[in-house]
Order: structure tokens, then sequence, then C-alpha cells
């Protein structure tokens, strides 16, 4: 994607640019007398090579965009091809209110390299934490790991001390909350994005 935008933005400025110098060529020639041409026959070319230009750069636009659009039908389509995970299976436990989350000897790593090792942590309900470190330092993966939505590549995180794997975690996340640095929006009202496809009426929204 990254490639066809920069293709598309190098075509279009030059194509834009080399637009530029027709214009001033045929104008600079025309004032010099090495083209006769009238002020209206001049203002005709110009206006003519306008009517030229859009169409492509139209055109341009309508390629890349057509592109785009197909990678991300793609990665949408295989997105519905992959299995669910069976930690989402309807089968699994009930979750009651959580008391604590725990990591107990937590790992995680990446094409061999090592984000986070040997994590033994605990939060338990109402009480605020806050993690501090650099960039990088394994802050939001923390997070995702105690949301389920990465695996440890060792150890386990437990909620009530028993294992998350146990839990349905459709369940879990009805009994939490995590806002992300980058919070994606779609199309639509600010209610729809807070309540999805759930029915759930305005005054159940405010108070929340």
């Amino acid at each position: 994607i990254t490639k066809m935008t920069m293709i598309h933005e190098f075509f279009f400025g030059f194509f834009a640019l080399l637009v530029a110098l027709i214009k001033v060529s045929i104008v600079v020639l025309s004032f010099t007398n090495v083209v006769t041409l009238s002020l209206g026959g001049l203002v005709a070319i110009v206006m003519y090579i306008d009517r030229i230009y859009t169409p492509i750069a139209i055109f341009n636009v309508l390629f890349v965009q057509y592109n785009l659009d197909k990678v991300a039908y793609q990665r949408l389509e295989d997105f519905y091809k992959k299995e669910d995970d069976p930690d989402l299976a309807v089968s699994g436990k009930a979750l009651p209110e959580i008391q604590t989350i725990s990591l107990k000897d937590v790992c995680f790593s990446v094409d061999s390299q090592t984000i986070m090792s040997q994590q033994n942590r605990q939060f338990s309900m109402n009480k605020t934490y806050g993690l501090i470190g650099k960039s990088g330092t394994g802050k939001s993966t923390l997070i995702k790991l105690i949301l389920g939505l990465l695996k440890p590549t060792e150890g386990k995180v437990y909620v009530n001390q028993f294992p998350l794997t146990q839990f349905n975690l459709e369940d879990y996340y009805e009994k939490v909350f995590y806002l992300s640095q980058d919070v994606p929006i779609f199309q639509g009202t600010l209610k729809e994005n807070i309540v999805f496809n759930q029915e759930i009426s305005d005054e159940q929204v405010i108070e929340a």
C-alpha cells in the first residue's frame, strides 16, 4: 500500500510539473514570437492542456484507489477465513466478578526477540495502577497480554487465580475495558462507535 501511494504521489506530482512546464513554454514561445499565436489562441491551448490533464489525473487517482481497495478487500477476506480463536468458544467458563488479575512468570517474544521476560505482577480490583517506562519497553504488550489479545510465550495470565485461557473471552470483555492510544473510529455516529451492535439506550450511554 505504501509503495502504491508513493508511486501515485510521484506520478501526480511529475505530471502536474510537466503540464506546468508545457504551459510556461507555450507562453514564453508566444511572447518571444517563436510561435505566432493570438491571445485567444493562447488561452485556448492552455484550456485544452487542462482538459487533457484532468481526465488523466482522475484516472490515476481511480487506478490507485482501486488497487488500495483490492488490497483492503483481500485482507478482509483473509480475516474472515481465519479460524475462530478457541478461547472465544461459547463453551468457555463463565467469569464471575473480577477480583484480581495476575501474571506469573510471563514471557513474550516476537521472532526470537524477547519483548518481556519473567513478569510477576498482580492487579487488584478498586485500585489504580500506573505503568511507566520508555517507548518500546512493553507497556502496551503487557496490557494486551492481560486482555488476551496476545498469548504469552511462557507463563500464564490468571484471573481470580484461574488461568485466563479457561474463561470465555467474550464474557471477559464484558467486564474489562481497554482504551488504546490509537483509537479506531468507524464511519457512523459517536453512539454507534460506543455500542456497536448492542441494543443500548441513550440513557444508558449517558450514564456510563
